[in-house]
């Protein structure tokens, strides 16, 4: 009798567990604005930065322009500018998205950039307003990578014309913007992050929002005018 049920306990936890695991990877949901997958659940492109992060257009405060790129050889320098698109009122957010807005115009800590899985080697080095900065590239978060850059310190009084210059190696699987990108035709996502301990009631304490697309082959823009909000 003891015997039978210590075995109809065990198999009432490996029933409860397997439960648990059909849970976790359940299908992609969506939360007040925010995305996110289950733990199993494998990632698509369309989930990156592979992130909770507002996805309601315009629920990010700022842009990442792509301005130019100058070539070194066989490789390339590109460079972007951070552009403060609006306020975040009367843009037709839902209340969490707006509130997530406003935390990222008040905290601007981390700008990310789409990048090819492969592209590690690539990136030489990192400059915001010609000065080096560290960087970190990541691709092991889904079927693209990322390479992020922290410590920006800024807001909306004093993001708008920030630079940020990627300098490329030559002889490497990523030399230009268009190789760095992913997709045919090539395109890279953005994001903006704040810094962590924000702590409002249906939001993560790091704000993440995504930006516009970069797409390659446009004309970059080459006379660009600050954008007051």
């Amino acid at each position: 009798m003891v015997q039978r049920r210590a075995a109809a306990t065990l198999t009432a936890l490996l029933l409860s567990f397997c439960c648990l695991v059909v849970g976790a990877s359940s299908d992609f949901t969506t939360t007040s604005g925010l995305t996110g997958r289950g733990l199993l659940q494998n990632f698509d492109r369309s989930d990156w930065p592979y992130d909770s992060c507002l996805r309601e257009p315009e629920s990010s405060p700022y842009e990442l322009i792509y301005t130019g790129s100058t070539s070194h050889g066989i490789a390339d320098t590109v460079c972007f500018v951070v552009r403060v698109m609006h306020n975040c009122t009367g843009q037709g957010l839902t209340p969490d998205a707006e509130a997530g807005c406003k935390l990222l115009s008040e905290d601007l800590w981390k700008v990310q950039l789409e990048a090819k899985n492969g592209c590690k080697d690539s990136i030489k080095e990192v400059t915001l307003d010609g000065q080096p900065t560290s960087y970190l590239y990541v691709n092991n978060k889904g079927p693209t990578g990322m390479m992020k850059v922290t410590q920006l310190r800024r807001d909306a009084s004093n993001a708008n014309g920030v630079t940020m210059c990627i300098r490329l190696g030559g002889n490497t699987l990523c030399p230009t913007l268009a190789t760095l990108c992913p997709g045919v035709p090539p395109v890279c996502k953005t994001s903006f992050y704040t810094n962590s301990g924000k702590d409002v009631t249906g939001l993560p304490s790091m704000i993440c929002a995504l930006g516009d697309d970069i797409v390659t082959g446009r004309h970059p823009h080459t006379v660009w005018h600050p954008h007051t909000v």
